[in-house]
């Protein structure tokens, strides 16, 4: 009957709504919901998890003390970017076809020798990122290389909003035939910080371009903390309306709990498991194939799904456990049978008696008794069951 009602895979509002029209039982409201939450086909095309409270990213009141880097593709040519997260600070340089990490690790090693190292370096986890040469850089270099989650952008969000501004960049430059570089050197003279240019946050000073510009403007000068600082504070604001639309928070997992993932942001869901947890709202998951992947909590899901087990009909309705019996129970047993030939028997004696006489043993009662007197024979009676009864004598007044 689940089945019926749970064919067309509809959720549990429905399903109970089309259940009540026709049929009823004690636990329906409790059965249709379990086995909706443990159906392996709504489970697979279920849709995405709400996002969850918006956690930014802790930056120090330091330049250049940590980056996010990117790759990103425009007109058939790869480039990688690096973002300054205090001054927004853009790096970009442009990579041969097939570039591997040793390449990767050279641009970075010529950027680090400019600006210094930083501490913290953010990146997705591409096959530039991952390998065995870049963690050799970090270690040698002595610097902190964390992954973020894949196919979750906002978690390197900072380094994925300047692709989309160095692309918009570099399309209208290339279609015009002018140089990216100078171009770029613009964008980090603009003031996008009130009246802060990157250039003038990371290194005090403005540098010099093709625009005409005083020689006292080009001298050394230190920022105002205190203006800068109200940076901060709007964040907090976008943070606080960000977090007043639908989010849901979602608990931690543990080692070993059986989960379905999500490989791609609305795709189907897969069953595995968590192997380990790498940070906060990050883990690795291992699916049934034996494949490993990183995925942010906001993909990955409970599994409730449990095998259907086959019932004919619903045990609580139709076949009532029997109560077991006791051991020191006695039973009881009337013996009706004999009792019914007694009573035939004494019928019978009462109709010879009627023909007769009386019965056989009224005889031998009356030659026993032959010297009782006939008056109190006449106060005798017989029962129906064949007994002779004396009646009491009254008081004649």
């Amino acid at each position: 009957m689940l089945n019926k009602i749970h064919y067309t895979h509809l959720g549990v509002k429905k399903c109970l709504s089309l259940a009540k029209q026709s049929i009823f039982w004690p636990t329906m409201a409790n059965e249709v919901k379990q086995m909706i939450e443990s159906c392996y086909t709504c489970i697979k095309y279920s849709k995405s998890q709400m996002s969850e409270e918006l956690k930014s990213h802790e930056i120090k009141m330091l330049p250049w003390n940590k980056i996010g880097c990117d790759l990103f593709e425009l007109q058939r040519k790869k480039y990688l970017i690096i973002i300054d997260y205090y001054s927004k600070f853009i790096e970009i340089e442009e990579l041969e076809e097939g570039s591997d990490s040793c390449k990767v690790v050279n641009i970075l090693k010529a950027i680090f020798a400019r600006h210094g190292i930083p501490l913290i370096v953010i990146s997705d986890g591409g096959p530039q990122f991952t390998s065995q040469i870049f963690k050799r850089f970090a270690r040698e270099w002595e610097f902190t290389h964390i992954l973020t989650s894949p196919t979750y952008a906002q978690s390197n969000g900072m380094a994925e909003r300047n692709v989309q501004t160095a692309k918009n960049i570099f399309k209208k430059v290339l279609k015009e035939q002018k140089d990216i570089y100078l171009a770029l050197l613009n964008y980090r003279n603009t003031p996008i910080f009130e009246n802060f240019s990157p250039s003038q946050i990371l290194m005090s000073r403005k540098l010099r371009s093709t625009i005409p510009t005083n020689d006292k403007e080009l001298i050394p000068k230190i920022i105002n903390r205190e203006k800068f600082n109200n940076i901060f504070k709007k964040k907090v604001t976008q943070q606080y309306y960000y977090n007043k639309k639908g989010i849901k928070a979602l608990s931690e997992l543990d080692e070993g709990t059986k989960i379905v993932v999500q490989l791609k942001p609305k795709g189907s869901w897969i069953p595995g498991i968590i192997k380990q947890k790498v940070r906060e709202r990050t883990y690795i998951v291992k699916t049934n194939n034996g494949s490993e992947y990183i995925r942010n909590r906001k993909f990955i899901k409970i599994n409730k799904y449990r095998k259907k087990e086959k019932i004919t009909q619903n045990p609580c309705l139709f076949n009532p456990p029997e109560r077991e019996e006791k051991e020191e129970t006695k039973k009881c047993y009337i013996e009706i049978e004999e009792e019914k030939e007694g009573i035939e028997e004494e019928k019978e004696d009462k109709e010879r008696s009627s023909e007769g006489g009386g019965t056989s043993e009224e005889k031998d009662d009356n030659e026993s008794d032959s010297g009782e007197s006939q008056s109190d024979r006449k106060n005798t009676t017989t029962t129906r069951s064949g007994r002779i009864v004396k009646q009491p004598e009254k008081l004649d007044l």
